[in-house]
């Protein structure tokens, strides 16, 4: 009888140390994560700081020569708007304002200047998008639709699948060469602000197999005037041939 107290005992004795050094190592853990946090967050500070410093209002800053890139002729405001949502996310809101106001007073998508479709929608659009999302800023918003406006030329193809390059300003396109992940991407961007404005979506277009296996083109979908997306294909690779068909509702 005594010995199996004690047995119990010592039982109990084991399980209570696991229990703390349990507790030990997950109050270790959270120590870590925050200590992890806070490094993220100045290290982020550093960056955004000299973008103030050598790149203000430009696309780009170059940390070795202490100066700025643009994409092209005009700046677009890559790196504040690429910015915007982390500085929000991590508390730091008098530079997400700053960042902001710059946006909102100098971005200008009335530029003669030819830009790449897929990376102005996933960095811009897609930017101006999350952040609206975030603030709640119209400004923003605004400005997210009237790039999407300026860049559906690019669908206007023969085949359907968009082009590479648009001119944000005359509309005009080149370079029919593309691929499918960068061409099924865009559907987020676009489903995203046909969603937030209330208005019509993009019709997406397997037209059968082609070089890619692939060729997609948007167009604008009608019906009851309920914003939507519409994905239609119809798969021919490694010797699949199958239609898919699927509809999201953003209602």
């Amino acid at each position: 009888m005594n010995r199996s107290a004690g047995a119990l005992a010592c039982l109990m004795c084991l399980l209570s140390l696991r229990q703390a050094a349990s507790q030990d190592k997950t109050l270790l853990l959270e120590t870590d994560k925050s200590r992890m946090a806070e490094d993220v967050r100045r290290e982020f500070l550093h960056c955004w700081n000299a973008y103030k410093k050598y790149a203000w209002g430009h696309d780009e800053l170059k940390p070795l020569s202490k100066g700025y890139r643009d994409w092209g002729r005009f700046s677009l405001c890559m790196t504040p708007v690429d910015a915007m949502d982390a500085l929000t996310l991590m508390g730091l809101a008098d530079e997400a304002q700053e960042a902001r106001e710059l946006v909102v007073s100098k971005l200008s998508f009335d530029r003669d200047m030819e830009v790449k479709n897929f990376e102005i929608t996933i960095r811009l659009l897609g930017g101006l998008l999350s952040n609206f999302q975030l603030t709640g800023d119209k400004r923003l918003l605004t400005l997210a639709e009237e790039l999407g406006n300026r860049l559906l030329p690019v669908f206007n193809s023969p085949t359907g699948m968009p082009y590479v390059n648009v001119n944000l300003k005359t509309g005009a396109v080149q370079d029919e060469n593309t691929n499918p992940a960068e061409v099924g991407t865009l559907l987020i961007e676009f489903g995203t602000l046909s969603k937030l404005t209330g208005k019509p979506g993009v019709l997406l277009v397997t037209r059968g197999p082609g070089a890619c296996n692939a060729s997609i083109g948007v167009h604008t979908a009608f019906q009851d005037s309920t914003p939507m997306v519409v994905l239609v294909g119809q798969v021919a690779r490694h010797q699949i041939d199958r239609e898919a068909f699927q509809e999201v509702d953003f209602r």
